[in-house]
């Protein structure tokens, strides 16, 4: 039997976490041996070293903390298949992806050939508003993706994109991609409130603003 691989993805503070959770304890009820892969740049993230919890509190004790690289990768395929997992959960899988091997997408096709279902939890775009390393290649390869939104810190309404904030004002878009941090670093934004100083230009935006002013 081959298995399944879905992507959950959306902005920070999104329920991606607490999804992944909710769908790996589901099929422990159905008793399918489950077990979750975590980042060990994220280890101790809100709260314990020894589980992998959610921003709201969840908490999963199955889980493995690997480097985010293809030494990482390596070291998940081994302990998948000496313990025999039946359902693997990768989270903050946007950091697997920055590779240029992509040796999480080959994993997960392998995984999925060996019969183990896959669960993915990650971030759709980076802070600059764009896809998140691999995540696109990933997206393309699942079987289902199911995409989250949060609420926009500034208006309330659906919110699809992660804000940054340095010193509480909107980070350029020369910042650093990767900076491990919540509610004191991060926000969820519409599209009409995510700002990025000094992203690149867009050659079309000139049209619409000459139309405008006619």
């Amino acid at each position: 039997m081959v298995g399944s691989f879905e992507v959950i993805i959306g902005p920070m503070f999104s329920g991606k976490t607490e999804e992944l959770i909710r769908r790996l304890r589901r099929y422990e009820i159905g008793k399918r041996r489950t077990h979750l892969f975590a980042p060990s740049n994220s280890r101790g993230r809100y709260g314990s070293e020894d589980e992998w919890r959610s921003l709201g509190g969840l908490r999963y004790r199955n889980v493995s903390f690997i480097p985010a690289n293809n030494e990482g990768v390596r070291e998940m395929m081994e302990e998948t298949a000496r313990n025999g997992y039946e359902v693997v959960g990768i989270d903050e899988v946007q950091f697997f992806t920055l590779e240029e091997e992509m040796s999480i997408m080959e994993a997960i096709r392998a995984l999925n050939g060996a019969g183990v279902d896959v669960i993915a939890a990650g971030l759709n775009m980076d802070f600059r508003g764009e896809p998140f390393g691999g995540m696109g290649q990933l997206i393309a390869i699942a079987d289902k993706v199911t995409q989250l939104t949060a609420v926009c810190d500034i208006c309330g309404r659906e919110a699809y994109y992660t804000q940054r904030l340095i010193n509480g004002e909107p980070a350029p878009y020369d910042s650093p991609l990767v900076l491990i941090g919540s509610r004191e670093t991060y926000q969820a934004r519409c599209k009409e409130h995510h700002l990025v100083p000094n992203a690149k230009a867009n050659r079309y935006e000139g049209l619409f603003r000459n139309r405008q002013a006619r």
